[in-house]
């Protein structure tokens, strides 16, 4: 996960799923974005799954994402495959959280371009 970038397209990986953040956020289309934190052995994530898949994830299961997309978060847009392949036994850390790490990168470069248009 250390190495997921904005705009990063075709992400393929394995985490765990620690928890879920909240009720799923709905769509004008009527579509759910379910969100999650997981983690692999690099820090943790958020991973927003769109559709209903989203439904049968639960803590503790272990995913394999293929074909998805990184931003400050990993998207598992409706053309990614999810795989559960067990649950409970991976390692992993829980920090760094790199979607924290870069919406705090995002914030301070936006600071910085409002100084230097001042």
């Amino acid at each position: 996960l250390k190495d997921v970038k904005p705009m990063l397209h075709n992400l393929d990986c394995d985490v765990i799923v620690l928890q879920k953040e909240g009720d799923p956020f709905i769509t004008r289309t009527g579509e759910p974005i379910y969100k999650f934190t997981v983690a692999d052995k690099t820090g943790a994530i958020l991973l927003s799954v769109w559709g209903e898949r989203g439904q049968c994830i639960k803590n503790g299961d272990i995913l394999r994402l293929t074909n998805a997309k990184g931003t400050l978060e990993i998207g598992a847009l409706r053309v990614t495959k999810i795989r559960r392949l067990g649950q409970d036994t991976f390692p992993f850390i829980e920090k760094p959280n790199f979607s924290e790490q870069a919406a705090l990168e995002l914030q301070q470069q936006q600071q910085q371009q409002q100084q230097k248009h001042s």
